[in-house]
């Protein structure tokens, strides 16, 4: 740096941008700038050569509350000076403990940190961590004893310490600290429970980095660069005079100088006494340079440069040079207020962090062997171990385990509880029992652990419940296999496989008897079946009708709908029971517009292979409503069915179609809860026959998905000759009727109301008529 400043000056009097004459005035600035170059040098020099041993202990005695390390392991160590360790012994061991716990391990030999750092530590502590077999960690000790002296955990250590360092009773399975000074400001007794002389760690249930406040050592580096950045913008400000506009009662930089010097002649000593006023001095440093370099000083310099440019009396040159300065100071000013915001940020961040905390310092890097293993985690940074420790201990959330004896007593008391519960269960049922028992230990155990902290093995608890209701499943499902063969056998020709599976589940169903359920009834027939059947042999008519009602019936079952039974060509069929649902309208109606779909496909085979004379046209009735359903019938000959008032009107829906020229007919109740699915064309409210209430006729069109254009409009032209037929505008609504006959020149519902008009026109319907049409026939 210092030869690439000379190279310049030299180039730029060689090349003429420098008069010789000019060079003269910027020899002084050179020396200046290779002066501050050679003072960074020299730092960096003194760093390298200094006695760093030294140096950390000089620094963790000024500091006053570092706490070091100090091993422990079985075997003895020669390499390790005799004198420090009964340092350690002397000045590093707990002094005020009483009692004993032969549990507490003892070790063979010590290796502290080194004398000339740890003789100016506050005390010191052991990092050894207990690692189980599976090594996961999740114990600790406390304490170690050396030679007849205890020794406390590496955050132990520093926690009495922090805790006031009280009096220490060890005993059997606790370590009491009397009148401890808690944090929350309370002085009381802290009784850490052991178990096998040892604390068991209760791990926050996070990852490493969001258990506790973590900050990067880099923070200190980054202020350490940020202050010398700083200072060294200062400093040149101070050559070029800037700092001169500064309004303090001393130099601005003096202020930095004092409060060094005051470090200094404490830091060899390791006299605190002034370092309350030393850090003033330092924030007072920060505060005012932030201040100034946010003031209106730039705009005094400027205003003396413009007096400067602007005076008769100063030469050409002169002013080219304050000219030139007239850039660089908003320049400087503004990048050295960067640097000082910088800075001020960096400090605010390690106030935050470090401002009366328990700090534990450690690796966290992935390339060292400082990561372990906790129950919660695979890689945990070994440095939130300590943390875990104090936090545990400062918590008062211990963990403790059960005695021995409390698990096989558990296992055979739970054992015994399953075995009543499960005894005259089914095998399906004996094993969801035997999960449920499973899970209420598991969660029982879990409860107790949360709310008292006690551990209870339960692996046997467990094991022991699972073998009881595995054997008798096993035993169980042998015994009841031959019973479901059976009834599969016997039910399987005529029952729905859900009722089958319910039948299996609950042999009770085999009574006699029903349940008053919301279902949905659909009821099917075929067109003039009878003059198809005439016409065709017995044999083929018996394969035409098994065809046929098996792709029906399949659509049925698809749906999840139960058969009732089947009467030559019609099927009678519900949906809703027994396997309960909230859609079975939905799903009637979706099975009937499928079953006209595919009816369609069976026609055109039948017809191709010859095999029906005529088209099997099937017509539907669905209603939605009460119900009784349930095995009906004697002791002896029973079938699962349905009956009521609601069964009896699909019925008579199906019928309904013949004197409406439609095929699949639902009732507004069907239609109050399939609404959102299908699409329909309203028709009138009649009365059917055996039933006085009126009920809103639908027909059931398509799905609202697949509703094509062309019958939108037809559906669209119909309600409105429907809305004036039922102003009793009889010449209108024919009217209208005839349009939409247009569109469907076959459309049974027009040709029916077109009739209507016209006999209406001649005979009208008496004037208190209500609009309810009571149909005679069946």
């Amino acid at each position: 740096v210092i030869n690439q400043n000379i190279v310049d000056l030299f180039s730029a009097v060689a090349e003429g941008s420098i008069s010789v004459r000019d060079a003269v005035e910027y020899i002084d600035q050179l020396v200046e700038i290779n002066n501050s170059v050679k003072d960074e040098l020299v730092k960096a020099v003194q760093s390298v050569s200094r006695n760093n041993d030294q140096y950390l202990g000089q620094s963790v005695k000024y500091f006053g509350n570092a706490f070091l390390t100090i091993n422990m392991f079985k075997g003895e160590d020669d390499s390790v000076p005799g004198v420090l360790k009964e340092y350690a012994r002397e000045n590093l061991a707990l002094k005020n403990i009483t009692g004993k716990n032969p549990l507490i391990e003892k070790a063979d030999d010590i290796r502290p940190a080194i004398l000339e750092v740890v003789k100016n530590a506050k005390g010191a502590g052991f990092p050894n961590v207990v690692i189980d077999e599976d090594g996961v960690r999740r114990r600790i000790d406390l304490l170690r004893e050396y030679n007849e002296e205890y020794f406390g955990q590496l955050s132990f250590r520093p926690l009495l310490d922090w805790l006031g360092n009280p009096d220490i009773q060890v005993g059997k399975d606790v370590i009491r600290l009397k009148n401890a000074k808690h944090p929350d400001g309370e002085t009381k007794d802290i009784n850490i429970k052991l178990s096998d002389g040892k604390l068991i760690i209760n791990w926050p249930y996070k990852t490493f980095s969001e258990s506790f406040r973590h900050m990067t050592y880099w923070y200190l580096v980054l202020h350490k660069e940020q202050e010398s950045s700083l200072l060294s913008n200062l400093r040149l400000m101070q050559d070029a005079g800037y700092l001169d506009y500064y309004q303090g009662e001393a130099p601005l930089l003096d202020l930095y100088s004092y409060s060094e010097k005051m470090f200094e002649e404490n830091f060899e000593t390791g006299d605190t006494a002034n370092i309350s006023e030393y850090r003033e001095m330092r924030d007072l440093f920060f505060s005012e340079t932030d201040d100034f370099l946010k003031s209106d000083a730039v705009d005094y310099i400027l205003s003396d440069i413009d007096s400067v440019l602007g005076s008769e009396e100063v030469p050409d040159d002169i002013k080219s040079e304050y000219a030139l300065l007239k850039d660089e100071v908003p320049a400087i000013f503004s990048k050295t207020a960067e640097l000082a915001d910088d800075l001020v940020k960096t400090r605010k961040i390690l106030k935050k962090n470090l401002d009366n905390a328990f700090c534990i310092l450690g690796h966290t890097g992935t390339s060292t062997t400082d990561i372990g293993v906790n129950p919660f985690e695979k890689e945990y940074m070994n440095v939130g171990t300590h943390a875990s420790v104090a936090n545990t201990i400062l918590s008062g959330k211990f963990l403790t385990t059960a005695p021995e004896w409390v698990s096989p007593l558990s296992a055979l008391i739970f054992s015994y509880l399953a075995f009543l519960i499960i005894k005259r269960r089914s095998a399906r049922t004996s094993i969801i029992i035997g999960f449920i028992i499973v899970l209420f230990i598991v969660a029982l155990y879990s409860a107790l652990f949360l709310s008292t902290g006690i551990y209870f093995p339960m692996i046997v608890t467990v094991l022991s419940v699972l073998m009881t209701f595995i054997s008798h499943t096993m035993l169980t499902f042998i015994k009841t296999s031959k019973e479901k063969a059976f009834i599969k056998s016997a039910f399987g020709h005529y029952l729905s496989a859900d009722v089958i599976s319910q039948l299996i589940d609950n042999p009770e169903y085999l009574k006699l008897g029903g349940d008053k359920k919301l279902l949905t009834a659909m009821f099917t027939d075929v067109k003039g079946f009878s003059t198809i059947s005439e016409k065709l042999d017995p044999s083929d008519l018996v394969k035409l009708l098994n065809d046929y009602l098996t792709a029906m019936s399949d659509v049925i079952l698809d749906l999840q709908g139960t058969i009732d039974k089947y009467e030559g060509d019609a099927i009678i069929s519900f949906f809703g029971a027994p396997v309960e649902f909230n859609d079975h309208a939905e799903r009637a109606c979706i099975a009937a517009i499928r079953m006209k779909k595919i009816e369609e496909e069976l026609n055109r085979k039948f017809l191709e292979e010859k095999r029906a004379p005529s088209p099997l046209l099937t017509r539907i009735g669905i209603n939605t409503g009460e119900m009784v359903v349930g095995n009906m019938g004697t002791a002896r000959k029973m079938d699962y069915t349905m009956m009521g008032n609601s069964v009896n009107l699909a019925a008579r829906l199906e019928g309904v179609n013949k004197q409406y020229g439609t095929w699949k007919l639902i009732s507004n109740y069907t239609y109050g809860h399939a609404s959102a699915k299908i699409f329909v064309r309203k028709l009138d409210p009649v009365r059917v026959v055996g039933i006085n209430e009126p009920v809103q006729l639908y027909e059931l069109i398509d799905e609202k998905s697949e509703v094509k254009e062309q019958i939108q409009e037809l559906v669209d032209i119909f309600h409105k000759g429907l809305e004036k037929f039922q102003q009793q505008d009889w010449k209108g609504a024919e009217d209208i009727f005839r349009k939409a006959l247009k569109l469907s020149p076959d459309d049974g519902p027009a040709k029916t109301y077109i009739k209507r008009c016209s006999d209406f026109s001649k005979n009208p319907p008496p004037k208190n008529w209500d609009g309810v049409f009571n149909l005679t026939a069946k």
